[in-house]
């Protein structure tokens, strides 16, 4: 199993919503720390902005921050 499909195994935590975009957190393995992804909110529709929620949900997103240099280690 590679470092993507256990981020993607865990839970997403909302963290803010900051100008349209939802920024969720994942917990790094073996590093224990948390990154962030961005979320546009016009991604997420009618959906409910949960605390918690699998990460294998923003699978394209926690790709795409990857992709783009967002996806960013949280301030401790």
């Amino acid at each position: 199993m590679n470092s993507l499909e256990n981020i993607l195994n865990q839970k997403a935590k909302f963290m803010r919503l900051q100008k349209g975009v939802a920024y969720y957190a994942v917990t790094v393995p073996y590093s224990e720390k948390l990154y962030s992804f961005p979320v546009p909110v016009k991604d997420i529709k009618d959906d409910i902005l949960l605390a918690e929620k699998n990460a294998l949900f923003f699978t394209q997103h926690i790709r795409q921050a990857i992709h783009d240099g967002t996806f960013l280690k949280e301030a401790a």
